[in-house]
């Protein structure tokens, strides 16, 4: 079979060249009509649009630079919309990122569709990759609470899938509880248990939350109790880079970042740093003293609730892709089951479009 051409960095965007972006003229417009082209707006409304499309922390729009920091350090970043060409104006249905190094094209992490055009997403996707042109790109990310895409994908014509990897999210829907007492009760016994246990054990127990910004204040008791946790278990880690990569990550998406510890007294007990993105909060570090005497299930349930309180009880608390339930990681998949996370299956994949 022939190679797909693909489009460098300087062509990608060369469909959509000139002032015009390839609108039509006044008279032209067609409601069933879909076009892409490049994206400018800032970062707020990007922001705001991404997340009222369910899209994850990864398609936030600072969350480029985090991105290329992981994976393509010497990428550029293309950001695109697809319009629906309506007769009294232009419709913005959705928007998308790529991260683009050697001719290849990576999604950050995903095509963000507004919610009342979800049924169309195929079509749309269709328009994004005429605008692109064509090229070799990725599709979605380990943390992407999104539906698996590639068999979608598979169908839509120029399209050959490549590779196809699939992955899976542990995450607590919240709507499968009537209410937050619901929820609590179908938590394990034992978290329960060892949750009060804390408040017998210290009577000063205090919880203090920081956002935006602020979250990197916590970056040093947290950083600290990660590295003996991982020296305890004799897992290989570097101290630096484990921490520079936590305090890069903060700052890349500081207008969406938490972070808390839990103290008795002057003692840090246990420490937390996630992400409020649209209605789904991500916990991506943390860790405890030795003897934390249940503090650690205190602040983890304390975070839940504020996740169950911020989303109205719609939203999801997004602990991480799934892990396996035996050796190393046994006790974290079992952690996650107290708590009632389960997993919910999706896919990262790689095709070619031929145009």
């Amino acid at each position: 079979m022939r190679p797909p051409s693909v489009a460098t960095p300087s062509t990608l965007f060369s469909v959509l060249g000139g002032k015009s972006d390839h609108l039509p003229a006044a008279g032209g417009w067609n409601a069933l009509q879909l076009v892409g082209r490049p994206c400018a707006v800032g970062r707020a409304e990007w922001d705001a649009f991404a997340q009222r499309s369910g899209a994850s922390f990864r398609g936030a729009f600072r969350a480029a630079a985090g991105w290329r920091y992981d994976h393509h350090a010497w990428s550029s970043i293309r950001r695109g919309e697809v319009l629906e060409l309506q007769p009294s104006r232009p419709v913005r249905v959705a928007q998308f990122a790529l991260s683009m190094r050697r001719g290849e094209g990576a999604f950050l992490d995903t095509l963000q569709v507004a919610p009342e055009h979800q049924h169309r997403w195929p079509a749309i996707l269709g328009a994004a990759l005429k605008s692109l042109g064509p090229g070799l790109y990725h599709y979605g990310s380990d943390w992407d609470p999104g539906p698996a895409r590639d068999a979608v994908v598979a169908t839509l014509r120029n399209v050959e899938l490549r590779e196809v990897s699939p992955t899976s999210l542990d995450l607590i829907e919240f709507e499968r509880w009537a209410s937050w007492a619901d929820y609590l009760a179908s938590v394990s016994t034992n978290v329960i248990r060892n949750e009060r246990k804390a408040s017998r054990l210290h009577g000063d127990l205090h919880i203090e939350l920081r956002t935006g910004p602020f979250a990197l204040l916590n970056s040093p008791a947290l950083s600290t109790m990660r590295i003996r946790m991982y020296r305890d278990k004799d897992v290989p880690k570097s101290p630096v880079g484990m921490a520079l990569r936590s305090i890069a990550r903060t700052w890349c998406m500081r207008d969406h970042a938490a972070a808390a510890t839990i103290s008795a007294g002057s003692s840090t007990l246990s420490a937390y740093a996630g992400i409020d993105f649209g209605e789904a909060t991500y916990y991506l570090e943390g860790a405890s003293a030795r003897d934390n005497g249940g503090a650690g299930w205190r602040l983890l349930l304390a975070m839940i609730k504020r996740a169950h309180e911020r989303t109205g009880g719609r939203g999801v608390f997004v602990m991480g892709p799934t892990v396996a339930a035996e050796g190393a990681s046994a006790g974290l998949a079992r952690s996650r089951a107290q708590v009632r996370a389960t997993p919910r299956p999706g896919a990262r994949f790689t095709f070619a479009y031929h145009g």
